[in-house]
């Protein structure tokens, strides 16, 4: 078994290496399963949080097309991230790490469902991101106020075989890749 910081440098560079259009196509993939996975909740009129895709992420934001209400994440002071509304076309300015997110003044929501951006995963559920543990300590919150439920999405070639979680860590309710739902 190997640290996480062993998984985040192989697995980055694994992402990184994949085809452009493979990763157009996976993506695909992944966020029709998304979608179908979402609907199967039977939740009314979701608040889904999508993210901003970096660094040969998921494209989830394939998903906007889709979707009634979106959000997505703001990175603020501290570990939490905040979620503000976005529709395909929105203004987006530069944030933390250079990450794009809706401006200011767009309306801050609560998500029911936040997809999660993963870098890689087990059969456990676990994931590993890229370390600051944003999501981690945004999703405690969030469950501290209602119920979240949380979808890691990747490619299936991020799994490995176990990931050593800290007290920090939460479990994803789900992980979809293109070709499989754990």
């Amino acid at each position: 078994m190997h640290d996480k910081s062993f998984y985040r440098k192989r697995l980055l560079e694994k992402r990184k290496a994949l085809d452009a259009s493979l990763h157009l196509a996976w993506s695909h993939q992944i966020c029709t399963r998304t979608a179908t996975y979402i609907q199967s909740l039977n939740i009314k009129n979701p608040v889904i949080a999508l993210y901003m895709p970096i660094h040969q992420e998921v494209d989830i934001l394939l998903l906007s097309e889709v979707l009634n209400t979106i959000c997505l994440p703001v990175i603020r002071e501290g570990k939490q991230l905040a979620f503000r509304a976005y529709h395909k076309g929105d203004r987006l300015e530069k944030g933390k790490f250079g990450v794009m997110q809706p401006s200011a003044d767009a309306p801050v929501l609560i998500p029911d469902i936040v997809i999660v951006p993963v870098v890689a995963f087990d059969e456990a559920k676990s994931r590993i991101g890229y370390g600051a543990g944003y999501y981690d300590a945004t999703l405690s919150c969030l469950r501290q106020q209602k119920p979240i439920i949380s979808i890691g999405v990747a490619f299936a070639l991020q799994k490995v075989e176990s990931i050593v979680r800290e007290e920090h860590d939460v479990v994803m309710d789900v992980i979809i890749t293109e070709d499989d739902r754990i």
